[in-house]
């Protein structure tokens, strides 16, 4: 389908000075369409120059990088990049920062109000339309980020740490939000994050990754409910799954093979 990833040995290293830094090895991974994935690993191991290479923000790199079958050379609106921080434009409003891309594509107003207006409901921004990103909370404004993505229709949603810095409560909402909208947008999704509660919450896969050079070490399938509510952690099958990806990560005995 025109949304799934394939990524084929992919290596990635940057030049500092004299020094050479490998950053990703021999990376294979492929996310089919539709599917939530999340990446977690230790700061450093290349989740996020992964992640970039799906973009095209970066075409340097060693192997094959397809979305959709094919290899970009540059961003596109049809694969929506979410930042860490919300990136928004400090002198547009709430309205305008969502409406940005629709408007530089040149297109006419009847053909994305209306999307405009829902979007701004269901990220429960209704009377912010006015407001500055100065005036808005951490979650407001990622709201007003994620809103600014998915006014363009993409097929393939790349999310970079994108609760890392908001509070627990919202970061819970937040994450709510997110898998509720990958289903409902039918969007093929690649989550980093460095928090494994947060992967098994949301994903329908969890890859493990090295240290740096980032490598995959695993690649598990998570065989919980497409929706889930936190009552979803009270599960044995939930912390079974945390404990085995925290095992990866270092953290407790790894699992005896049977």
């Amino acid at each position: 389908m025109a949304n799934d990833i394939r990524i084929t040995d992919v290596s990635k290293s940057f030049s500092n000075g004299d020094e050479v830094i490998d950053v990703l090895d021999h990376v294979s991974l492929d996310v089919e369409a539709g599917e939530f994935v999340c990446i977690v690993g230790p700061s450093g191991c290349g989740k996020t120059t992964l992640l970039k290479l799906i973009a095209g923000f970066d075409t340097a790199y060693e192997g094959e990088c397809l979305v959709g079958g094919q290899r970009h050379s540059s961003p596109s609106p049809d694969r929506g990049f979410v930042f860490q921080k919300p990136a928004l434009f400090p002198w547009y409003s709430v309205w305008d920062n969502i409406t940005l891309g629709p408007r530089a594509a040149g297109k006419a107003t009847a053909q994305w109000k209306a999307e405009a207006a829902r979007l701004m409901s269901v990220m429960t921004l209704d009377g912010f339309e006015t407001s500055f990103p100065y005036q808005l909370s951490g979650g407001m404004a990622q709201r007003v980020q994620l809103a600014r993505v998915l006014i363009n229709q993409p097929s393939a949603l790349l999310m970079d740490e994108p609760f890392g810095a908001l509070d627990y409560l919202t970061r819970l909402r937040m994450q709510q939000l997110v898998s509720s909208l990958h289903v409902d947008y039918s969007m093929t999704t690649v989550f980093i994050t460095h928090d494994v509660d947060e992967a098994v919450l949301m994903a329908d896969r969890v890859v493990v990754m090295s240290t740096r050079p980032g490598r995959v070490l695993a690649d598990i399938r998570i065989e919980l409910p497409k929706r889930r509510s936190v009552d979803v952690v009270r599960s044995a099958q939930y912390g079974e799954y945390k404990t085995q990806i925290l095992s990866l990560l270092g953290f407790g005995e790894p699992e005896m093979e049977h």
